[in-house]
């Protein structure tokens, strides 16, 4: 029996789908694995809108140079996902996803945007390897519950990208501020995620 979270789930999937034109018959023929392709896209769409918007104001305050080709391959990486992501839910479900930011997001971007050399450096390391983590969980149930190859592949390819870039701003933290513990908070901009994780 689908649990009363599941059946709000599928009804917020079915109007989406009425929203953009989808037939009945469509929505009838929509299985567990779709439903769930569709959260996650949408979820992780304004996910890595969010990570590209953190990078971009890396130029106008970041000083290493190693973290500024960090944030411009952050910010080209994450936007032709949101493109091809975009692309897909078009394809598959005939349905259009933009991207979204929750207002605790825009909180943690003003902030950001407030700091300035070594602090900007040390707060968007940490925030971005928290922003990183959150995607590399979301990624992990997709190998397994998404039906689409392609779908599967860019989410290995995200788990794998992302882990190496918390690898690197890891090593940057303690040896440009000393800050050298293994362990981090999960930063709090991550859209649509507690939703899209629940079973």
């Amino acid at each position: 029996m689908k649990s009363k979270k599941t059946g709000t789930r599928v009804m917020a999937v079915l109007l989406a789908g009425v929203a953009v034109g989808l037939s009945p018959m469509a929505h009838a023929e929509l299985s567990a694995n779709q439903v769930y392709e569709i959260d996650f896209m949408n979820s992780m769409i304004d996910h890595h809108a969010m990570a590209a918007q953190m990078a971009a104001l890396c130029p106008s305050r970041a000083t290493h140079s190693e973290l500024l080709v960090l944030c411009q391959d952050i910010q080209t990486s994450q936007m032709q996902e949101i493109r091809q992501m975009q692309t897909w839910m078009k394809q598959w479900y005939g349905m259009n996803s933009k991207p979204h930011m929750v207002e605790h997001g825009k909180v943690d971007m003003d902030h950001l945007a407030s700091l300035s050399a070594a602090q900007f450096e040390k707060e968007f390391m940490e925030m971005m390897s928290g922003h990183h983590m959150v995607a590399i969980e979301q990624a992990a149930p997709c190998l397994v519950r998404a039906s689409h190859g392609e779908l599967i592949s860019m989410c290995q390819d995200i788990a794998t990208t992302q882990a190496g870039e918390i690898k690197k701003m890891r090593s940057w933290l303690c040896n440009w501020n000393s800050v050298c513990s293994l362990h981090f908070g999960r930063s709090a901009l991550v859209g649509k995620s507690d939703e899209m994780t629940q079973p």
